[in-house]
């Protein structure tokens, strides 16, 4: 499950809804609680595909 920077980071590019995924390459950071700013995701585990589940 992505947290919710990675959430925030995603670019329309990274969604695929035709194979419902997406791809997790950034997230949203505030730096000094004023400032956002996209970074890495947290882990390198992080940077990858995730499957969206229709219900």
């Amino acid at each position: 499950m992505p947290r919710k920077g990675e959430v925030l980071g995603l670019r329309w590019d990274d969604v695929h809804l035709p194979e419902r995924t997406l791809f997790v390459r950034a997230t949203l950071s505030a730096i000094d609680n004023n400032q956002l700013l996209l970074t890495a995701p947290k882990t390198t585990g992080s940077r990858a595909w995730v499957a969206l589940f229709s219900p």
